[in-house]
């Protein structure tokens, strides 16, 4: 038997008996003539878009189970990242010590260019995947914002406007 392209008759029937498998798909390859991998092939293409239909469906009616998810899991890795460049979790500045209030700092700039490398959104995710790299710090968000845009913050200086 040889692997050929199969009829609409074929790809219909072979997707009506998706998920059956065993002595089906062989049968089914012998009646078309084609190698029974061919079959399966075609029967997992369709019970993977099945798998990804039912997701959809189910994530579209638990949308506040997900939501309640994801920030739990989003919490978690921030608190995990937190953790390895603070032990003490506090703002490497001020001393800020509100888990809201922390976020990560790219020491020495670069952190906006950095952000589109990676996208926006994923820094704590590739922080982990790169086995959090030097070059980073806990800073509050305030501190952070001074040195981003003023390259210095107000705890270092009396007035930095003069």
């Amino acid at each position: 038997m040889k692997h050929t392209k199969l009829s609409k008759e074929a790809l219909k029937e072979i997707r009506a008996n998706a998920g059956r498998g065993g002595l089906l798909y062989r049968d089914l390859a012998k009646k078309y003539g084609v190698h029974v991998m061919t079959i399966n092939y075609w029967a997992n293409d369709v019970l993977k878009e099945k798998a990804k239909a039912a997701k959809r469906k189910w994530t579209a009616k638990n949308k506040d189970y997900m939501k309640e998810y994801h920030r739990k899991a989003n919490q978690a890795l921030k608190m995990e990242v937190l953790s390895h460049y603070s032990s003490t979790l506090e703002c490497a500045c001020c001393g800020e010590r509100h888990i809201e209030f922390l976020s990560m700092d790219h020491i020495g700039g670069g952190g906006a260019k950095h952000r589109k490398e990676i996208g926006l959104g994923k820094l704590y995710h590739w922080l982990k995947k790169n086995n959090y790299p030097a070059g980073f710090r806990v800073l509050c968000m305030n501190c952070n914002h001074a040195y981003g845009h003023y390259d210095d913050c107000p705890h270092n200086k009396k007035d930095m406007f003069k």
